[in-house]
């Protein structure tokens, strides 16, 4: 999975050693504190493997 904000390429992650015995994967995988205040785009592209992968738990927190 490639993760890539405004534009920015943050690089692959790997999820292939994170399954559950149902093939769901529970490990954060990606962390980015430091967004400025303002609009941004999140781009996920997947592995292109045929496993099901579901993204859930995006935490979005503006920074003081």
């Amino acid at each position: 999975m490639n993760i890539a904000i405004d534009d920015i390429d943050y690089g692959t992650f790997n999820q292939e050693n994170h399954t559950s015995e149902q093939g769901q994967y529970y490990v954060k995988i990606f962390e980015k504190l430091d967004l400025a205040l303002g609009r941004h785009t999140i781009k996920i592209v997947g592995d292109g493997k045929p496993t099901e992968k579901t993204i859930d738990m995006l935490s979005i927190k503006v920074k003081n």
